[in-house]
């Protein structure tokens, strides 16, 4: 049986990547389960303003009450955010604890204009606040980026920040009290992990590989018996 060795390198080629493609889904859907289980799990749980320093992961999901003082200075606008499809921005603000630490908290949501070059006037108390929330992973940046010397950012670089300020917890609190009239909307949508979708695509992949592999070896019994 002779084989061509061009064809042969391409279908062996397409067969890796379809398979890595596949691989790479299976590993999103554990990933995405873990997820949803932790959630399940921590969302019952609440932990103490002396925790907010544990790890990150462990934190995840769970719900916490912080007192402390608004630091507005340092606050910053998540822009282009919807809620019930209108466009706005999410207010990002670090909260200063008694113990010094400092927490980004996800105050909630405004209307806002984009074309609208000045930033929303947010009512801020001076004095201290108590807050209950919980602690969420923000959007990852994939293709975006943060304009340094702008307010208005696309995400949360929370390696950044707290690179930069090791006083700063390296998580968000996304705040759920509404004990001031502040004019913010915190209705927060449950996380939707979705796992089986990512066993859907490892499907398909797998699927692709196994019908080019089949393809390719009719291809090839039918040319030998000509």
């Amino acid at each position: 049986m002779r084989i061509k060795l061009l064809p042969f390198v391409s279908v062996v080629v397409s067969l890796l990547i379809l398979v890595k493609l596949g691989l790479w889904q299976v590993e999103r859907y554990y990933e995405k389960l873990d997820l949803e289980q932790t959630y399940t799990i921590n969302s019952v749980s609440t932990v103490t303003q002396s925790q907010i320093h544990d790890s990150a992961s462990s934190l995840s999901y769970k719900n916490i009450e912080l007192t402390g003082k608004w630091l507005p200075e340092d606050s910053f606008f998540l822009n282009l955010k919807k809620h019930k499809g209108v466009i706005g921005m999410q207010v990002i603000m670090p909260l200063l604890l008694s113990s010094g630490a400092k927490v980004l908290v996800n105050r909630g949501w405004i209307k806002h204009n984009p074309d609208d070059k000045n930033n929303p006037l947010i009512y801020t108390p001076e004095k201290n606040v108590s807050i209950s929330g919980m602690i969420r992973k923000m959007s990852n940046s994939y293709f975006m980026s943060n304009s340094p010397n702008s307010k208005r950012k696309m995400f949360v670089d929370i390696d950044a920040l707290t690179a930069s300020d090791r006083s700063l917890a390296k998580v968000v609190v996304f705040q759920t009290s509404n004990n001031v009239n502040d004019g913010l909307i915190r209705k927060w949508q449950v996380p939707s992990f979705k796992p089986m979708m990512h066993l859907g695509y490892a499907i398909m992949w797998f699927s692709f590989a196994l019908i080019l592999l089949l393809g390719a070896l009719y291809m090839q019994f039918k040319e030998k018996g000509r």
